[in-house]
């Protein structure tokens, strides 16, 4: 499985429906929250690529 998107729309789908990652205006500070924590398991995730 790759986790490399050629165009914004397959990006945004798989954020959404294959990592369920809200992208949503109102979960943006909760992510830079996370991103700023390296013991968050999405940020040890996202880390690793």
């Amino acid at each position: 499985m790759s986790f490399y998107f050629n165009n914004y729309s397959k990006w945004q789908k798989g954020l959404t429906y294959r990592c369920g990652t809200n992208l949503k205006t109102e979960h943006a500070p909760q992510r830079v929250k996370a991103l700023k924590d390296p013991a968050d398991r999405g940020t040890a995730e996202f880390m690793r690529f």
